[in-house]
């Protein structure tokens, strides 16, 4: 019976977890029926929606009860259980089974998406895996007491790096089955995507090597996809990985099978859960062609009886023909033996393996009655994994009296440990009068709660104990020390991570462990810490690996920008980054946290080929324990500008903060307002309005006088610094000299400053920003640094020039430069037909001034019959105004007064104009010329515009005010008393 079906898919989203809730995450997912949609984070339009076979809510919207278990928290609840999963995918499963259908069922996300917590469940919050063996075994039971003996077989494979292991029992033979129906339950590892790091390929090769089951998973989902669609596919790659290779009949094979794609609800995961949903999306394509299994064991039986039979039959009938055919039925005689004798061995091998089985498992039942009376008994150590579903399940107990912990047992209660940073003898554990002290030897790595230990020390219960480099256990103390509010569940790998991070390297972020993490924290720094807890214990394994392999190289995790700020004083972006230091050389590097990971990967194969060969492999094309010399940034010191928005000189001493937020050295700073000659303003020059600066010259000076207690010297002689900054924006960064071989050491450095036209851009950035000093360290063979003058303007007397510096304009210079060129030569053509349309503007104005004069001189010469009066009589003509004042103001003198402020103002007016008429690219030969020329006009324009308006603007209403006092004058002198 063959059922033709198509592989159902489905989407579960989780509850945000507590990484995310510290990062104040916000969910994209919504859900609705059999569609699940997604929300692009950084478009709020832009969202997606994908149908599957079953859509499950998990996210809110549950309580949890008195055992632990989590249930909808009301009627109207959308939340879907672990119990609800099992009802609708975990009994078709087991129906598809018992009617003698392969079934299959497995989860797929990325790491941290839950495929665990569905499989295997968590507390009372039992999986898939669990509640179909409790209902398989239920109806076993059932059926037994029906149809008499009735067998089921279990197996549990392990696949990592491409190794299979049986971690249970041993696989009966399909073939010595009545009936089978396979039930594959699959727990994936994360489906992250694979990065390589910069320019180094390690990271892709060794990734996908590490993740082949995954990439070919992947390949094969897309081809049988393709299959499905009608495209043409000459190839499946089933045979390219071992897990591919098992589940082959679960996709596009003999199988009725069930993918649940995890995934979570957070935007910071927004391109992993969309590469999820597409590939989920993929898979529904895949079709299946699931049959009836029958037995090969039952008709192999049968086929042999009516062999026989028939055998019997033809010697009886040879038998009555005579001796003719002695030959034949000698051989008909032996076939039948034969057959007796086969049948007889497969009844024997089942009776076999069936006592075999039944031993194995009495002494796998006799070791957990064992284990639970020594943990009633005794205390113990547990073993904490990264992976949840591997902690708790070692258990090494501590027996009365003296035992011994390290690579080689002396006594058989000593604890035998494998892995890095663990000697032949490694620490000693005294049991005794209700109290165990544990004692490293010879210094061994040994720390408790996360803080080293050298000495006796006497464990307490639930003391988190790190053995060597990743050897993470749970003291559980003897019976009366425990109690009913123990949560051994709550120190997980995450606690012991957070711990360790808080203590050695994370001081700064006092955030306390795992999901504790406070709901106020900064996100960023929240983020950052997950980062550099997830990135301590590689560390560890790093330099342990170092030390065994006397490389002399040590790996230090630090945060980057902890504590730095930007030009403005707001925080830079956080990362986690690692120092390498030479112990021989004292040489350093910094390696990004990728970079880093990228190395692990290779340090951890030559390791691995020094314990299998004893030697270490040569490196050919590069020592994945070390690089090449290069600078470091060592730290930064902020300098503020405001005061030379007042002409006032500045000088103090500033802090250079290093990464961990500490002083890294102190440097003596100048900022001097000068004249063009470079002569020092005195205390006249200062000003109140920083605007009476607007439009004018400017002219000031940086000087790095000195530079004290240098700790990058201080730690190795040889060393060097140099310092550099950024000003206003400019194309490249100044670097003063390089000094060497001295930790307090004079600087005679300047460097002098000018801006030809003060704008209101610059004058916001002396208010609001800081020169941020960069402190650079040196190392014996790095190239200094130099300052790239090509890329900045100079004045003539050698001044950087900053009018062309924008800082809001400035872009790249695409590489493109013809296209470059040309959208440089029509923006100047845009340009020059703005300072036309200003020019026409500007004769515009000339134009109504003149006519504006000419209707002040008329005024003027109004003759006194006009019929205006004042108060006292009528008024005197212009000629009588010399030797009589006037009660009323002068009309004269106001329109002189706002002519002359016009005048004034157009003058600075004008002034632009010639200077942007005048103004050249410094090479037109240059991109980079042209494009600081492009935003200079741009600028100027700008600027240019809003003054002429400005002006414009300002004299018409002095004048319509003047007129309009004028009239109500008049109105009030021609007016009744």
């Amino acid at each position: 019976m063959i059922n033709g079906s198509s592989l159902k898919v489905a989407v579960r989203v989780r509850p945000f977890n507590q990484r995310e809730k510290a990062m104040r995450s916000k969910c994209i997912i919504s859900m609705a029926g059999n569609n699940c949609t997604i929300l692009d984070p950084k478009d709020l339009q832009n969202k997606r929606t994908f149908t599957f076979d079953y859509c499950y809510w998990s996210t809110d919207g549950y309580i949890e009860n008195d055992q632990g278990v989590f249930l909808p928290n009301g009627p109207h609840s959308r939340y879907i259980s672990q119990e609800h999963v099992f009802n609708e995918l975990g009994r078709a499963v087991l129906e598809n089974a018992w009617n003698g259908y392969n079934a299959t069922i497995f989860s797929y996300g990325q790491t941290g998406s839950g495929k665990s917590y569905l499989m295997t469940g968590y507390g009372g919050n039992k999986g898939l895996v669990p509640m179909i063996c409790e209902a398989l075994f239920q109806e076993i039971k059932q059926r037994q007491s029906k149809d008499g003996q009735f067998y089921v077989y279990f197996s549990m494979f392990e696949i990592y790096n491409e190794q299979v292991q049986d971690l249970l029992s041993k696989v009966f033979a399909n073939q010595f089955m009545t009936k089978h129906s396979e039930i594959n339950l699959v727990d994936l590892a994360g489906s992250e995507r694979q990065r390589s790091a910069g320019t180094a390929p390690d990271r892709f090769n060794e990734a996908r090597a590490i993740n082949l089951s995954l990439t070919t998973l992947g390949n094969v989902i897309s081809s049988l996809s393709d299959k499905a669609v009608g495209k043409r596919v000459q190839y499946i790659p089933y045979r390219n990985s071992i897990l591919t290779r098992l589940l082959s009949t679960a996709l596009g094979g003999n199988s009725k099978t069930i993918m649940v794609t995890m995934i979570s609800p957070a935007d910071i995961y927004y391109d992993e859960t969309m590469s999820t949903l597409r590939f989920a999306e993929r898979a529904k394509n895949v079709q299946n062609r699931a049959v009836i299994n029958e037995s090969l064991t039952e008709q192999l039986l049968m086929d042999l009886k009516e062999d026989n039979t028939g055998l019997r039959a033809r010697i009886a009938d040879l038998e009555k023909a005579g001796d003719v055919h002695i030959d034949e039925q000698e051989v008909l005689k032996k076939l039948i033996v034969d057959n007796e004798r086969q049948l007889k061995d497969m009844q024997k091998s089942w009776q076999q393996k069936l006592e075999e089985a039944r031993r194995e498992w009495e002494q796998q039942y006799s070791c957990i009655i064992k284990e639970e009376q020594m943990m009633a008994e005794l205390p113990y150590f547990l073993n904490v994994n990264e992976d949840p579903q591997l902690s708790g399940a070692v258990k090494h107990f501590i027996h009365h009296g003296i035992t011994t912990i390290g690579r080689t047992a002396g006594l058989q209660q000593d604890i035998v440990l494998k892995g890095l940073g663990i000697l032949d003898k490694h620490a000693v554990l005294t049991s005794h009068d209700h109290k165990v002290v544990l004692e490293p030897i010879n210094k061994a790595r040994i720390l408790i709660n996360g803080v080293p230990v050298l000495t006796k020390h006497q464990l307490q219960h639930l003391d988190r104990v790190i053995i060597g480099s990743c050897s993470f256990y749970l003291y559980v103390g003897f019976p009366h020390e425990r109690n009913d509010r123990d949560k051994i569940h709550k120190y997980n790998y995450e606690f012991f991570a957070s711990e360790l991070a808080s203590i050695e390297g994370f001081g700064k972020v006092n955030v306390g462990m795992g999901e504790e993490l406070k709901e106020n924290l900064d996100p960023d720094l929240a983020r950052i810490f997950h980062d550099f807890i997830a990135i301590m214990p590689m560390v560890a394994q790093a330099n342990q690996i170092s030390e065994e392999l006397n490389k002399g190289v040590i790996f230090e995790p630090e945060v980057k920008n902890l504590t730095s700020t930007d030009a403005k004083g707001e925080g830079l972006e956080k990362e986690i980054i690692v120092k390498v230091i030479n112990k021989v050389t004292k040489q350093v590097e910094i390696w990004p946290r990728d970079k880093f990971t990228d190395r692990k990967l290779l340090i951890e194969g030559i390791y691995q080929h020094f314990l299998e060969n004893g030697t270490i492999p040569n490196m050919v094309e590069q020592d994945p324990f070390w690089d090449s010399v290069e600078i470091l940034h060592l730290g930064s010191a902020h300098v503020w500008l405001e005061t030379l928005a007042y002409c006032i000189a500045y000088e103090d001493q500033v802090e250079a903060i290093n990464y961990r937020g500490k002083e890294e050295a102190i440097i003596q700073i100048r900022l001097l307002p000068c004249s063009p000659s470079g002569n020092p303003l005195g205390e006249e020059s200062v000003i109140v309005d920083p605007d009476d600066l607007l439009g004018k010259r400017m002219d000031f000076q940086m000087q790095i006088t000195l530079c004290l207690g240098v700790k990058w010297i201080q730690g190795n002689s040889s060393r060097g610094v140099q310092i550099g900054f950024m000003m206003y924006g400019l194309p490249a960064m100044l670097y003063t000299p390089a000094v060497w071989n001295n930790a307090n050491f004079e600087m005679d450095y300047t460097m002098c400053f000018m801006i030809q036209h003060v704008t209101a851009d610059f004058l916001s950035y002396l208010k609001t920003h800081a020169v941020v000093l960069e402190l650079w360290g040196l190392q014996e063979g790095c190239q200094e640094m130099e300052t790239e003058f090509a890329h900045v303007a100079l004045a003539g007397n050698g001044s950087v020039l900053l009018d062309l510096c924008y800082r809001n304009q400035w872009t790249s210079v695409p590489q493109d430069s013809e296209k470059c060129r040309s959208k440089l030569s029509e923006q100047l053509k845009m340009l020059e037909e703005e300072i036309e349309n200003l020019k026409d503007a500007n004769r515009s104005l000339k134009s109504e001034n003149i006519k504006m004069q000419r209707e002040l001189e008329r005024l003027r010469n109004l003759p006194s019959s006009s019929g205006l009066v004042t108060n006292g009589g009528p008024m005197k003509s212009a000629n009588d105004r010399s030797d009589q004042k006037s009660p009323f103001p002068s009309w004269d003198a106001e329109f002189a007064k706002a002519l002359k402020t016009f005048y004034f103002s157009m003058i600075g007016v004008r002034a632009r104009l010639i200077h942007l008429k005048e103004v050249r690219p410094l090479d037109e030969g240059r991109i980079l010329c042209l494009r600081y020329f492009a935003n200079e006009r741009n600028q100027l324009i700008e600027e240019l515009g809003e003054e002429l308006e400005s002006c414009v603007g300002k004299l018409k209403n002095d004048i319509a005010k003047i007129i309009k006092r004028k009239k109500e004058l008049q109105i009030d002198a021609v007016s009744p008393p």
